[in-house]
């Protein structure tokens, strides 16, 4: 369970045992690469086990140790990274002057305590197993236990300072402040519960204890200052009461609480700082009114330990888990494996019970999604439809930052929807079975988006790409006239106008303007096309565009717009109709051909007058859904793209009463439900507009549908764009839902 980043995680073989780089993804209590290994990126362990075959150093960084050797022994039993973590333990007793059975004492405290901490609790714990070599493990967890209970919590409540001693004990004292609350202390609180989760629950008081600092930080000086670095208490002091290490101390010893502030008096007093909502976090990452307050990470420290807290009960951990969690997210802050560093985020719910419905998938070092990734999906039933969001893949983000960066002005989209048009309004797509390549040609069109460039969506990848860039409306000699930057100069982007009002189905620089695609969108072999008006036509391999006319028995012949296309094996079958054409079926000998053949058509009772759906059941096999007005029924009947013949009229039932008007719902077959199958069914328009339902081929019966997992977002005129492939040795249900609301994409494994 984690929230990915969308940045490539790899094992990370060149450690910097100096610590030089700051604050790397080595650092906590497991490595960034090691962590994304437990959150299931189980692509990276040969990396991990290549990066732990080289033993610690002489010298290194204590506050940077990484914890490089645990989890390879776990996974393969080598003692070689069992022998490694025994002598990394003793350097750190040689560098602290302290012998391997005691090695804690006052002044270790922060990072320092928190990785020897770390490093012992798990050589205590194979010691138990009697798995390591020496044998003072137990003994010197034992020692730390007794130190931190005897001369740490065990001081007296009636002693002025105690109450705020308690929060501090684990922080090195400096003059002027107890440093790195925000940060270290969140170290130290992490590693202290992972020894609880370790077996070790003689250390729950310690672990009590010290969350109270965490409690403190929030319900005291508020969110707003949670994930402070410092606390401060020097320039509360009378002048010269606090000079030195000896003074400050003193001073601490004998102030109470309210004496210790989240920030020094000149921070907190800048404007900015007094007027924040206190229960909201802080500016993070850069300078307020001249001055830098924290970094974003150090909230996302905080919620690790106080979510390692709640697994232990900690009173109280929970609610403030849940509140930095919400907090951090409501701040926009990315979140990334490092600062998860148990792996997992925390749930009130056990493990066993937890329901995934986020999936982030693995890639190989070229971005291809491997096979492992696809296998974990885990496989849908009828009864347990496990429908999943694909982290990170969002549609028209992604396609507006590719336009951005490839040099396109944004400020030259003219309509009111933009990139989120060109997936919303009544757009169809293109699925290439042999690629694994969703095409999205030139989408918009009316009022919605003048932008025409063909978008592509990779499944190999799980990545959106511009497959075509958009046409440039200033461009030199074929630059838009004004009348059509203005919603095309009659209300429509569809076709152009040109400054003397002349009306063309084609833009300047000859290509296809942005539309209404509808369901008329096919790509045979390298040719891709839409119907609507014209045959638009790209080429993948030549990156050519051409603009044809339709013909039929040998005259001109112009489409409209509720059209459905689909190829199989070099011919295009479906509806190519006129306008107030309802009925008919029709052909495409080739992708080059403009000549529309009437075929045999659909049994009585399938029409065409935008209460219909259409797809593609499998490679063959087209499904033509219909409610037939004048009998009251809804019906369907399948037609074979290879014998070009129909099957019988079938009605169905269950549906219930709604008005009819559903152009570019979604459909899809799934061949595994039922003993004929079933067909999974959104409505995108009208009275059930947003609900689905399942049609049982072997009884007719209509049933209301839900998905488990993730809540899927209606998408808007969703079309063909939920649709089914196989990909990575699994069967998968995608759907793409763009909204006002939501840019998402969806998966759900069949098979």
């Amino acid at each position: 369970m984690f929230d990915n980043t969308g940045r490539k995680i790899s094992a990370d073989t060149d450690i910097k045992w100096s610590g030089e780089g700051g604050e790397r993804g080595e650092i906590g209590l497991l490595p960034e690469d090691h962590a994304a290994f437990v959150a299931g990126n189980t692509d990276l362990l040969p990396g991990i086990l290549q990066a732990a075959d080289q033993a610690p150093p002489t010298a290194f960084s204590f506050g940077h140790a990484p914890n490089l050797y645990w989890l390879p022994y776990l996974m393969t039993g080598d003692k070689k990274y069992l022998g490694y973590m025994e002598s990394y333990y003793r350097k750190f007793c040689e560098k602290m002057s302290k012998p391997y059975d005691n090695w804690v004492g006052w002044q270790q405290s922060g990072r320092y305590l928190a990785w020897t901490l770390r490093q012992l609790v798990q050589l205590a714990y194979l010691e138990k197993m009697g798995l390591t070599k020496n044998t003072y493990y137990l003994t010197a967890l034992s020692n730390a236990k007794k130190y931190y209970l005897n001369n740490v919590i065990g001081a007296s409540k009636d002693k002025p300072y105690y109450d705020v001693w308690r929060v501090l004990a684990f922080n090195s004292v400096t003059y002027k402040s107890f440093g790195w609350t925000g940060w270290m202390e969140s170290m130290v609180g992490q590693v202290i519960n992972y020894t609880v989760h370790l077996g070790f629950d003689d250390w729950l008081p310690i672990a009590q204890w010290q969350f109270e600092h965490l409690n403190r930080r929030v319900n005291l000086w508020s969110v707003k200052a949670v994930d402070n670095d410092h606390i401060f208490f020097y320039d509360r002091a009378k002048k010269g009461e606090i000079t030195d290490y000896k003074s400050a101390k003193l001073w601490a010893t004998t102030h109470g609480w309210e004496d210790v502030t989240e920030y020094s008096v000149n921070i907190m007093n800048k404007p900015t700082y007094k007027k924040w909502d206190k229960d909201t976090l802080f500016t993070a990452d850069a300078k307020v009114d001249g001055r830098f307050f924290t970094y974003r990470n150090r909230a996302q420290y905080a919620y690790a330990w106080a979510a390692l807290a709640a697994q232990n009960d900690i009173e109280g951990a929970a609610e403030i888990a849940n509140l930095l969690r919400e907090k951090i997210d409501e701040r926009g802050d990315r979140w990334d494996y490092k600062n998860y560093q148990s792996g997992y985020p925390f749930s009130i719910k056990k493990s066993e019970n937890f329901t995934p419905q986020v999936w982030n998938p693995i890639r190989d070092d070229k971005g291809k999604v491997i096979k492992s990734s696809w296998s974990a999906l885990p496989i849908s039933s009828r009864d347990n439809p496990h429908l999943l969001r694909i982290s990170n893949l969002d549609p028209v983000g992604e396609i507006t930052a590719l336009l951005e960066s490839n040099g396109f002005n944004t400020s030259k989209m003219y309509g009111y929807s933009h990139v989120k048009g060109t997936f919303t309004a009544w757009v169809g797509q293109a699925f290439d079975n042999y690629s694994k390549v969703v095409y999205y040609p030139w989408g918009g069109g009316h009022a919605d988006s003048s932008i025409n460039g063909i978008w592509k969506l990779d499944l190999n990848k799980l990545k959106f790409e511009v497959e075509s860039m958009p046409s440039d409306p200033d461009l030199q000699g074929s630059e838009w006239s004004d009348k059509y930057k203005k919603l095309g100069g009659n209300g429509s982007f569809t076709t152009y106008m040109d400054g003397a009002s002349v009306i063309s189905y084609v833009l300047p620089d000859g290509r296809p303007p942005s539309q209404h695609t509808y369901g008329g969108v096919a790509k045979v072999g390298d040719v891709l096309f839409t119907t609507r008006n014209r045959k638009y036509a790209y080429n993948v391999k030549t990156k050519e565009y051409s603009v044809e006319g339709w013909k039929k028995n040998g005259s001109k012949f112009k489409t409209s717009i509720q059209n459905a296309v689909f190829p199989y094996k070099g011919k295009v079958f479906g509806i190519l109709k006129a306008d107030l054409q309802y009925s008919g079926w029709n052909k495409l000998e080739s992708a080059e051909s403009t000549n529309i053949l009437d075929i045999d058509a659909p049994p009585r009772g399938i029409n065409f007058v935008g209460q219909h759906l259409i797809f593609q059941m499998n490679e063959s096999k087209i499904m033509v859904m219909n409610y037939h007005k004048k009998s009251g029924k809804n019906v369907y009947s399948i037609f074979d793209m290879k014998t070009e013949s129909w099957g019988d009229l079938v009605e169905t039932y269950g549906l219930p009463a709604h008005s009819y008007t559903q152009e570019m719902q979604a459909g899809v077959y799934i061949r595994s439900w039922g003993s004929k199958g079933s067909v999974l069914r959104e409505f995108s328009y009208g009275s059930l507009r947003g609900q689905w339902y399942l049609l049982d081929l072997a009884t007719s019966q209509y049933t209301p549908f839900s998905f488990t997992g993730y809540e899927v977002q209606a998408g808007t005129f969703v079309g063909n764009k939920a649709f089914i492939a196989d990909i990575g040795g699994i069967k998968a249900l995608f759907y793409l839902a763009v909204n006002s609301k939501v840019s998402e994409v969806y998966v759900m494994r069949i098979q």
